[in-house]
């Protein structure tokens, strides 16, 4: 989900070998990245800042060391198909 939303391979600039493995296993996570403001519409914008809120809190479930704690993938459609029919249409600025 991390790479979904940065564009960027989690650690990438870090050899993938034992030590990196050995980080994970002891928490180390993606570093979060903020996303800035895209829309002009006060009420799109506040739609789309809630959305990221909530994908946050699931990606973060998903990077939990207790698998137990973590979304099956039927949460995770049924959270993507709720928030696919929320996501403002409009064009983004480039």
């Amino acid at each position: 989900m991390w790479e979904m939303t940065s564009g960027i391979p989690a650690f990438n600039n870090m050899p993938h070998d034992l030590e990196l493995a050995l980080k994970i296993c002891r928490g180390l996570r993606p570093e979060l990245v903020e996303v800035p403001k895209i829309f002009d519409d006060t009420k799109k914008q506040k739609i789309f800042e809630d959305l990221e809120k909530k994908y946050l809190e699931l990606m973060k479930r998903c990077w939990d060391s207790d698998s137990g704690k973590r979304p099956t993938s039927n949460e995770l459609f049924r959270n993507f198909s709720e928030w696919y029919g929320c996501i403002p249409t409009e064009p983004i600025p480039e």
